[in-house]
């Protein structure tokens, strides 16, 4: 007793309603989506759905016919999939931060002080090229771990990422007033890749 137009998630309808628009006004002959159902007992069910539309020696539209796979499954997969690539993300990005760039950050140090003592001009270019190159790399290194820290944030909406910053900024530096202010006109999709 219903449509599919009732059974279909409200997120997913436009795309859907536009798709059979497309197949009605003779535009294109059949149409695949991912989409979602809701349920009798308003859990949710991912489909794989395929229509074509069957038209009478008139051309005028006849009937649907739809097949409409179970891709729930798949649907859990990927996303078991795409928590496991987080968390090795992040651990990766924490190894990175907590490994690799204290040890560079320490080599660094040990290496301006030792330029402090010396005395030789021949050693002490060397030691600045050396001192500059660590730097360089320490910078590299902080751009790969806010890559990998990033992850998922990609989908956030801009201005939830740029407020998560400033409150970073506020916890790194007590006692400062940072403050933001979002005007109309922000951009509020997310990041994107």
């Amino acid at each position: 007793e219903k449509s599919f137009q009732d059974v279909t998630h409200p997120h997913d309808l436009d795309a859907d309603l536009e798709q059979v628009h497309q197949l009605l006004s003779g535009n294109i002959q059949t149409y695949s989506m991912e989409k979602r159902y809701v349920k009798k007992d308003d859990s949710i069910v991912w489909i794989n759905l395929t229509v074509s539309l069957v038209r009478e020696p008139s051309g005028d539209p006849k009937y649907f016919i739809s097949v409409v796979e179970d891709a729930s499954e798949r649907k859990r997969a990927e996303e078991a999939i795409r928590e496991v690539r987080e968390a090795e993300r992040q651990r990766i990005a924490y190894d990175l931060h907590d490994g690799a760039l204290q040890d560079l950050t320490y080599a660094l140090a040990q290496a301006q002080l030792v330029q402090e003592t010396l005395e030789d001009p021949e050693l002490n270019d060397r030691l600045e090229q050396t001192i500059e190159a660590l730097k360089r790399t320490g910078q590299e290194l902080r751009a790969a771990v806010y890559d990998l820290s990033m992850g998922e944030q990609t989908e956030r909406p801009l201005p939830e990422l740029v407020k998560s910053l400033v409150e970073l900024n506020c916890r790194m530096v007590p006692g400062r007033d940072v403050r933001l202010e979002v005007k109309e006109g922000f951009p509020s999709s997310p990041l994107g890749k």
